[in-house]
């Protein structure tokens, strides 16, 4: 199988690196394109073998390539490959979270968590690091455990540069959600393999409006990201390139500070029963698998963000009360409604391109005229910033 394997590579004209990828194929494909001679047919799920000089050419929609199964050379289109491999959202994955790595490293050493349980910890301005549990602990007779088996947690530094992410050396990848896609599905190079993501929470109240499909979803840019909260808020657009925000919760199961998941659907429930101008408008959420996603109408920055980015423009004294005016006016609407906000501040001040401001943030919101209703059970900030 090796040698025959071999012969397959060589097939596949090299450049300079040498290096190639084995990708499976989203759909059917066995139509003829007169443009393109030598296509090569396929059917949904078969593996191909892409090389890398082509497979980082993302201009080029036809790629040259090898079928696995029979050994044929061809052209293949490049939308018809699993889009895994090209669409590069990792804040929408699993194995994301933006905690330090001495959190991670904690967080994976607790009991019960199985080997190759992983995750990938976002170090603002520090880089990507992958983490991996292996060496499960063991119990002796005596019920004690000797500390020899104390679970390691492997690090792996990602190298990212202009074009290419890797993890272990010599194997490249165009992006972040490829580089792990691979590792996932294909074993050998780390020190085990990688079994499933560290659990985050999962809501158990179900959200009464849209589920929106999170794979919509093509590209995303921070807005808001902290090491102190497990909520990052994003600008982001979907495939039929509209403009949205999206609100992750990155909750890690364990971790005792910030909001939970279900606090993180109340809120989506909030905002979708108001309709204001100065309110940011819901969407949808996405539930069906973690993280869970709040997606609402596009904004460009939160009012802190939107500050900082301008503050070469010396905002004019009539600006910055136009923002208090407008941001009063919302206030008013939501004491209107029999609604405490509970946690405003900068961040939970959304800004739009025209530079029209809209609440958001109802994670902590309380209902003041009902004190039985659940929603005011939930915890409260303590602080207002």
């Amino acid at each position: 199988m090796k040698e025959i394997f071999g012969q397959l590579v060589d097939c596949v004209p090299h450049g300079e690196s040498g290096e190639s990828l084995v990708v499976q194929c989203a759909y059917d494909f066995d139509e003829k394109d007169e443009q393109v001679h030598n296509n090569l047919y396929f059917k949904e799920k078969d593996r191909i073998l892409l090389h890398q000089s082509k497979f980082w050419n993302s201009e080029k929609r036809w790629l040259m390539a090898v079928h696995l199964q029979h050994g044929n050379v061809g052209y293949i289109p490049r939308d018809y490959l699993a889009s895994e491999y090209f669409d590069d959202v990792p804040e929408l994955q699993e194995w994301w979270l933006q905690i330090g790595k001495q959190k991670g490293t904690d967080l994976l050493c607790v009991d019960g968590l199985a080997d190759g349980t992983f995750m990938i910890v976002d170090q603002t301005g520090k880089g990507y690091t992958l983490l991996v549990r292996f060496g499960q602990p063991t119990l002796s007779e005596s019920e004690y455990v000797d500390f020899e088996d104390v679970p390691n947690v492997k690090e792996y530094p990602i190298t990212i540069s202009d074009k290419t992410v890797s993890i272990v050396d010599g194997q490249f990848f165009p992006n972040l959600s490829a580089c792990m896609a691979f590792h996932i599905k294909y074993q050998g190079s780390l020190c085990c393999p990688l079994t499933k993501p560290y659990p985050q929470e999962r809501p158990t109240h179900l959200f009464s409006g849209p589920e929106i499909d999170k794979a919509l979803i093509v590209s995303l840019r921070p807005i808001h990201r902290s090491k102190t909260s497990v909520l990052d808020t994003y600008s982001g657009q979907t495939r039929t390139e509209e403009n949205i925000t999206a609100f992750i919760l990155k909750k890690p199961k364990g971790l005792q500070w910030g909001i939970d998941a279900n606090d993180f659907i109340e809120g989506a429930e909030i905002l979708k029963s108001l309709s204001h101008k100065r309110v940011l408008s819901i969407l949808g959420v996405s539930t069906m698998s973690l993280p869970v996603v709040m997606i609402a109408e596009s904004a460009q920055w939160n009012l802190k963000s939107c500050l900082i980015t301008h503050r070469q423009c010396k905002w004019k004294l009539e600006k910055l009360i136009d923002f208090a005016t407008q941001i009063a006016e919302g206030m008013i609407y939501l004491g209107e409604e029999g609604l405490a906000h509970g946690d405003l501040r900068a961040e939970n001040v959304m800004v739009k391109c025209d530079f029209s401001i809209k609440i958001a943030g109802f994670f902590y919101s309380r209902d003041i005229r009902n004190p039985m209703n659940e929603t005011n059970k939930r915890k409260v900030r303590t602080t207002m910033k």
